[in-house]
C-alpha cells in the first residue's frame, strides 16, 4: 500500500512539474525563413501581394490537392482574403486576409486556425546587390493550454520546413518570369532592327542598250540618228527614176 501510494504522489508531482513547465514555456512561437531570389523587389511583391497568387506556390497546396478555397474582397492588396478546408489534419480549415500591404517592401496576414490558435505572417523584401532578400515570419500563439505550450516547441522544424519548401517554389517562378520577360525583350529589340527588305533591294542595273550608260563622266551622251522618214525615202526614188528616164532619152 505504501508503495502505491509513493507511485501516485510520485505521478501527481511529475503531472504538476509538467503543466507547471508548459506555463514558463512562451506563447507566441516566432518562425523565419528567408531566401535570396535573383529579382528585384517589383518583380516579387504581387506574388505575396495576393492570396489568389500565393495559391499557387504555397507548399499546402501539394499536399491536397482537393484542398477547397474560396477569395473574396478584392484581388491583391488589403482586405483580400481566403478561407481554406481540407480533409487532411495537418492542413484543417481556417482563413487568411491582408491587413498590411506596403508596395515592394512588405504584406502583414492575419491567420486564424478555428480551435488550433490564430498567427500573424508576414513577408518582408529587402533589396541588395543579388536581387531581393525575401523573409517570411509568422508569430504563432500556442494559447494557455499546456498540450499547446508543449506544441509550440516543434513549431519552428514543422512550420519552417513548409516555409523553406515554399520560398524554393517562389524562388523558381519569379526567376522563371524574370528570365521570360527579358527574353521576350530582346526578341522585340531584335525585330525591330531587322532593315526592311525594300531598303536592302539592289538598284535597279543601268540599260546597256542605253548609251547614256557608256557615256563618260563630263561628256555628253551620244544619241542614235532617227531612221529615215518613209515618205522622204519614196521622194528620193521616184526622183532617180525620172533622172534614168531623161538620160534613156
Amino acid at each position: 500500500m505504501v508503495t502505491f501510494l509513493r507511485i501516485v504522489v510520485a505521478l501527481l508531482l511529475l503531472i504538476g512539474l509538467l503543466v507547471g513547465g508548459a506555463f514558463l514555456l512562451p506563447r507566441h512561437v516566432i518562425v523565419v525563413r528567408d531566401i535570396e531570389i535573383d529579382a528585384p523587389p517589383e518583380a516579387i511583391f504581387p506574388e505575396v501581394n495576393s492570396l489568389q497568387a500565393f495559391s499557387e506556390w504555397s507548399p499546402w497546396a501539394e499536399m491536397d490537392p482537393d484542398m477547397e478555397q474560396t477569395f473574396s474582397g478584392p484581388e491583391e492588396g488589403v482586405g483580400n482574403a481566403m478561407t481554406w478546408s481540407s480533409d487532411d489534419p495537418d492542413l484543417g480549415s481556417g482563413s487568411q486576409v491582408i491587413v498590411e500591404s506596403v508596395a515592394n517592401e512588405r504584406v502583414a496576414t492575419d491567420l486564424d486556425f478555428g480551435d488550433m490558435g490564430t498567427a500573424a505572417a508576414w513577408f518582408d523584401l529587402e533589396p541588395n546587390d543579388q536581387g531581393t532578400l525575401v523573409v517570411w515570419g509568422v508569430d504563432l500563439d500556442m494559447g494557455n493550454s499546456p498540450p499547446g505550450r508543449y506544441m509550440g516547441l516543434l513549431m519552428d522544424s514543422i512550420v519552417g520546413a513548409d516555409y523553406q519548401i515554399g520560398l524554393q517554389k517562389l524562388k523558381t517562378r519569379v526567376e522563371a518570369q524574370v528570365a521570360q520577360n527579358a527574353a521576350d525583350g530582346e526578341s522585340a529589340d531584335t525585330s525591330e532592327t531587322v532593315p526592311d527588305a525594300a531598303d536592302d533591294a539592289p538598284e535597279t542595273a543601268e540599260d546597256p542598250a542605253d548609251p547614256a550608260s557608256d557615256a563618260a563622266p563630263g561628256e555628253p551622251a551620244e544619241t542614235s540618228e532617227p531612221a529615215p522618214d518613209a515618205a522622204e525615202a519614196d521622194d528620193d526614188a521616184g526622183q532617180d527614176s525620172e533622172s534614168e528616164s531623161a538620160t534613156g532619152n
